[in-house]
């Protein structure tokens, strides 16, 4: 098949194509993250692509970050003080505004000794440490040499 075109065609004449919606345009997002309460810009907050989290940024000193993500791309923000938020690339305004979350650490079991009362644990720490310290200070008078 064989097609031809007339002389004064041209690709895209038929209409504006930057008006045209797409969503797979890349754009460059730049905005500044700050605290709600006190509008102080958050250093430290990751942004980072929802469909491929290896692709990211952290805000800087100044709460400021730079990111390119498609139009559509939902970005995370996430701090450790401030939880979690989503917001469409196309969406993410000049500055954005985290609020401060309560987070509570759940139980940390270290797995070394088999779950025991806090109490106990603190006493089996003690001892262990106790013998490490002793252990390490015979092995220090042994090596000195005798004259």
């Amino acid at each position: 098949m064989n097609i031809q075109y007339h002389p004064n065609f041209q690709l895209g004449a038929c209409c504006d194509t930057s008006k045209v919606y797409n969503p797979f345009k890349i754009m460059k997002v730049t905005s500044k993250v700050v605290d709600f309460n006190t509008g102080l810009p958050i250093e430290n907050v990751n942004v980072y692509l929802k469909n491929k989290p290896t692709i990211g940024t952290i805000t800087n000193v100044n709460g400021e970050f730079t990111i390119e993500a498609t139009v559509d791309e939902p970005l995370i923000f996430s701090h450790v003080t401030y939880g979690t938020i989503e917001l469409l690339a196309k969406e993410v305004q000049n500055i954005e505004y985290l609020e401060e979350t309560a987070n509570q650490l759940e139980e940390v079991n270290l797995g070394i000794l088999p779950k025991m009362q806090t109490a106990s644990f603190s006493i089996w720490a003690i001892i262990i440490l106790a013998g490490l310290y002793l252990g390490t200070k015979k092995k220090q008078t042994s090596t000195k040499a005798t004259v």
